[in-house]
C-alpha cells in the first residue's frame, strides 16, 4: 500500500479514506488555496484560539457573518462591491468534506469569470460568448444559498474533514468509506 503523499492542509479529505484522487480533490485543493489567499495564512500551520484548523475556522466566521474576524486586513480594504463574500463563499464551497457536493472546476472556472466580468470587460464576454452570466452555478451565488444546501451541513461536516484526528478516530472513520 502506498502511504497518503501531497501536502497536509490541501489534500481532499476523502483521498485519506479512499486513498484515490478524483477531479473535486483538485477542486478542495483550489479551495484552500483561495481560503489562504483571503486570510494569509497557512492550512498547515494554522489553528485559531479554540484549536480548529483554518478551513473550520473560516468557514465558521463565514456563517457568523464575521469575515472580518478571519480575512486579511489587506483583502477587506481591496474588496469592493461583495467579492470577497463572493469569493469566500466559492472557497467553502469548494472545501466541503464530500467530494460529490463540491462544484466542479468549470463551475469553480465560470464563477470566477462571472465575478471578473463584472469589474471589468473579460475576453469571454466578447462577441463569441463563450460563457454567458445565466451560466453561474446557482448553488453558489449568495451565503444563503450556501447555507440552504442541505447535502452537507457545513457545521460538523468542516470538523469532520479539517481537524488532526488520533489514530482510533482516524481507523473509525475510514470504516466509513469503502476502498
Amino acid at each position: 500500500m502506498t502511504a497518503v503523499q501531497g501536502t497536509f492542509g490541501y489534500l481532499d479529505p476523502m483521498y485519506y479514506y479512499t486513498g484515490r484522487l478524483t477531479d473535486k480533490s483538485d477542486v478542495f485543493s483550489f479551495g484552500i488555496l483561495l481560503v489562504e489567499l483571503l486570510t494569509r495564512k497557512k492550512p498547515y500551520v494554522y489553528r485559531s484560539d479554540n484549536d480548529a484548523s483554518l478551513v473550520e475556522h473560516f468557514v465558521s466566521s463565514l456563517t457568523k457573518g464575521n469575515l472580518v474576524d478571519i480575512a486579511d486586513p489587506q483583502a477587506m480594504e481591496e474588496e469592493d462591491d461583495g467579492e470577497l463574500q463572493e469569493v469566500a463563499i466559492l472557497a467553502a464551497a469548494c472545501t466541503r468534506l464530500e467530494g460529490d457536493s463540491r462544484p466542479t472546476m468549470k463551475e469553480v472556472e465560470m464563477a470566477l469569470e462571472n465575478l471578473r466580468g463584472r469589474k471589468k470587460p473579460s475576453p469571454y464576454n466578447s462577441a463569441s460568448k463563450r460563457y454567458d452570466g445565466d451560466q453561474i452555478v446557482a448553488p453558489y451565488k449568495s451565503i444563503e444559498d450556501l447555507l440552504a444546501n442541505k447535502e452537507m451541513p457545513i457545521e460538523g461536516a468542516i470538523e469532520e474533514s479539517s481537524r488532526q484526528y488520533t489514530m482510533e478516530e482516524e481507523i473509525l472513520l475510514s470504516a466509513r468509506y469503502p476502498r
